[in-house]
Parts: C-alpha cells; structure tokens; sequence
C-alpha cells in the first residue's frame, strides 16, 4: 500500500512475478473502490493492465464506491472499472 493506502501497483506486479518464478500460479487480483477504514481507491486502471498482462482475474470490490457508476455526475471518475 502506498502512503494514502492504495495499492502499490509495482508491488503488485513484483509479486505476481515472483510467485510465477516460484512455480506457483497466480489467478487474481483484488482491488477495493473505497476501503471501509480510509475510503482509499486502488488506481483501477493500472491494476487491470497488470491482471491483464498476467492473464488474471481482476475483481473490484465496490462497497464503498461502486454505486457512484451508476451516477451521471461518477461515470468517468474511476478509468479501467468498466474493464
């Protein structure tokens, strides 16, 4: 997690990497679109680049934030949640 608690996208894919290296077989990623504890937002787009460079599924989770797609004033806050 970065500083504001997002995830760390370069940790990630670090990560991904390194249990692929290890023989295991990574299969998803899950992102948050508002914690509970911070109401911090992963950055959706560069996690669904990664999910698909590595060929994972990526969920969202949408609690917190989910709910403002369906808002006019929302549809483009968050680039890559369509994905």
């Amino acid at each position: 997690m970065d500083p504001e608690g997002r995830m760390d996208t370069k940790d990630l894919e670090d990560k991904i990497k390194k249990e692929k290296e290890a023989g295991r077989t990574p299969f998803m990623v899950i992102g948050s679109l508002g914690t509970t504890n911070l109401g911090a937002v992963d950055p959706v787009e560069a996690i669904a680049n990664i999910s698909e460079k590595y060929d994972l599924w990526f969920h969202l989770d949408g609690t917190h934030g989910g709910p403002c797609i369906f808002m006019q004033e929302f549809k483009d806050q968050w680039p890559g949640i369509e994905r």
